[in-house]
């Protein structure tokens, strides 16, 4: 599996998921099977990251996202149930 990003600047990750099983997925929602599939999408601020996540999970309802901020700390995690109550804390 890649490696975490190193983050600067206030820089977010964002890791997708299935929300059934909670296989990793790519960024073209593949699941992972090796190490050359591209499974964090970075993004400047977690707002940006967050509205992409939302964009995803309304196109695809069976999938779940996680946004790291630096040291794999994990600022959001969003899933259908929770996306609504989490983007009017955003």
């Amino acid at each position: 599996m890649q490696k975490f990003p190193e983050l600067k600047n206030g820089h977010v990750a964002l890791l997708r998921a299935e929300f059934k099983t909670g296989a990793v997925l790519d960024e073209q929602f593949n699941p992972v099977a090796d190490n050359k599939q591209k499974i964090y999408s970075l993004y400047k601020r977690p707002e940006d990251a967050f509205a992409a996540a939302k964009q995803m999970m309304l196109k695809n309802p069976a999938i779940e996202c996680v946004i790291y901020g630096p040291d794999e700390e994990v600022l959001y995690y969003l899933t259908p149930q929770n996306i609504t109550h989490i983007n009017q804390a955003v």
